[in-house]
């Protein structure tokens, strides 16, 4: 049986401008021994001396590297503890039985396999079977259900970092509200926390927080993902200069990727390039501008907090009528601004507003000040037209006085000499009366002329016989009506009528609207005779 010892990823690659098939090694790949897969087991394979060789390989650019050849002579003497003949034949070797080693290289297309899998799950397994060492968590809790103090306790028992500390003032380079801080805060106080939600409710923007928190805390970070598109996207949220430190393997089967290349030259580069003296001085620098650039939003908010309070808090009165909150008290003095306004005029001025001999007596004055006449100062002076005419008025009322007097009658005369002697009280009822009777005379004005000659009439005596007989109207209406309602009412049936009768009836009442009177047998109307030849009764 022939199987290849010495092998190393490959990838298979056409050239666009060709067409030619290349052959390449995946980049940062390396020369890998495969014995322990063929030959665990056999008695006559040492593994431990096999694993003594493996730096010596890594030392090999290749398996085609010239340095190959010694390396299968040392090989088979510490594992196979034989001298096997090593032949620099390309060509595979013919099968005759004997152990033999050749170069022979080839391309092998095969299925990727699980034996780095498998050398891992070993090594657990001799790890865990040592007596001292303790058991990993996430092994026991798949046997056991453990707390999360418990669980913290042996992370912290196993040498790592408490998770308290991890949690203890995190360095979020996104903005993150309470929700997503607390997320850190469950991580302080457990080995793990499950964070669910679906698309776009911010998994990838709290991740990218704890990944930048965690470095900050001297950590290393894996982050796994189904697709590789997912970690793109949470690369792009990390800060410029993490983003050059993240290191992504999603893309070593298809030879690599440009951000793994600058990943691995960044960080070799900063290695290199790495100052202790000099990355103390920053971080001391940035700690001392982080911390007051906290102290100043420690004292924006408290300033906030005042100011809510202070909207809140009841004062006590102040001055007279100003107590409450604030703004209330600002309400109150926005109500009155135009009342306590300043007064008008200069604030300064060449010459004093006073003379001495004022000043003196303002000082007297105010010496004499008692609280009596304190409240003259709520006190208003009346608005002179609620006191006085109106100019126009008032030179109305000179131009009278000062008019010389036409004569007037006699009865006029002795009016007015009756006015003048009254005091003004009565002077001013006279004057009310006089109002009154101009606004009577209005109305009787605006009635039709039958009514105001009817007035004139009464106010002239003519029918004071008939005006002494208004009282008694109301009585005589009320007669009327109670004989009305005594009379009742009668059903009446009348013949028809044509309507030339109806026209004579109409013709004869217009005639009597008109005054004419009902006449005997002689010097009858034309209407009237109309009306007897209808016969109606």
């Amino acid at each position: 049986m022939n199987t290849h010892l010495v092998t190393q990823a490959a990838t298979i690659e056409r050239d666009e401008t060709t067409g030619d098939l290349l052959v390449r090694y995946v980049d940062l790949s390396s020369c890998r021994l495969e014995d322990s897969e063929l030959l665990t087991g056999l008695e006559i394979f040492d593994q431990s001396g096999s694993r003594t060789l493996l730096t010596q390989l890594k030392e090999s650019s290749s398996p085609l590297d010239e340095s190959i050849q010694v390396f299968l002579k040392t090989w088979a003497a510490r594992a196979l503890g034989m001298e096997v003949p090593v032949t620099d034949e390309l060509e595979p070797p013919t099968t005759t039985g004997e152990v033999s080693l050749a170069l022979a290289p080839a391309l092998v297309l095969r299925k990727r396999g699980a034996f780095a899998l498998v050398e891992y799950y070993n090594q657990m397994i001799s790890q865990a079977e040592e007596v001292s060492a303790k058991t990993p968590l996430g092994l026991a809790q798949l046997v056991t259900a453990i707390e999360a103090d418990e669980r913290v306790a042996w992370l912290e028992s196993t040498g790592a970092t408490a998770p308290s500390e991890l949690a203890e003032d995190p360095l979020f380079p996104l903005p993150a509200n309470a929700e997503q801080s607390k997320i850190i805060e469950r991580l302080g106080g457990d080995s793990g926390v499950v964070v669910e939600g679906p698309p776009g409710t911010g998994k990838t923007h709290t991740i990218a927080n704890l990944m930048s928190a965690l470095l900050a805390r001297g950590q290393r970070v894996l982050v796994t993902s189904e697709k590789s598109q997912a970690l793109q996207v949470l690369r792009d949220k990390l800060p410029a200069d993490m983003q050059e430190l993240c290191v992504s393997i999603t893309d070593l089967a298809r030879g690599g990727s440009q951000e793994l290349n600058r990943s691995v030259a960044t960080i070799a580069e900063r290695k290199t390039s790495f100052i202790p003296e000099a990355s103390e001085r920053t971080i001391a620098d940035l700690t001392d501008k982080r911390e007051q650039a906290l102290a100043r939003r420690s004292t924006i908010l408290e300033s906030i907090r005042a100011l809510r309070e202070s909207e809140t808090y009841q004062h006590p009165e102040v001055a007279p009528g100003y107590s409450g909150t604030l703004a209330a008290i600002v309400r109150r003095l926005e109500e009155q601004r135009e009342r306590l306004a300043w007064l008008p005029g200069p604030l300064y001025d060449a010459e004093p507003p006073l003379a001495p001999a004022e000043f003196r007596e303002l000082v007297r004055l105010l010496e004499l000040q008692t609280p009596e006449h304190g409240t003259r100062a709520e006190q208003m002076l009346p608005a002179l037209d609620t006191l006085l005419p109106s100019a126009d008025r008032m030179t109305s009322l000179f131009d009278a006085v000062h008019r010389p007097r036409l004569e007037l009658p006699a009865q006029t005369q002795d009016l007015v000499d009756i006015i003048e002697s009254v005091d003004s009280g009565t002077a001013e009822q006279v004057l009310l009366q006089c109002g009154t009777l101009r606004e009577a005379v209005d109305i009787v004005r605006a009635l039709p002329m039958d009514y105001q000659q009817l007035a004139n009439r009464v106010l002239a005596g003519e029918i004071d016989h008939l005006w002494a007989r208004v009282p008694e109207l109301d009585t005589n209406v009320q007669d009327a009506t109670r004989c009305d309602r005594a009379v009742g009412s009668a059903a009446v049936d009348a013949p028809g009528v044509s309507r030339r009768a109806l026209q004579t009836i109409e013709a004869w009442l217009a005639r009597l609207q008109d005054g004419a009177e009902w006449k005997g047998r002689f010097r009858r109307s034309a209407e009237q005779k109309a009306y007897d030849e209808l016969e109606l009764g």
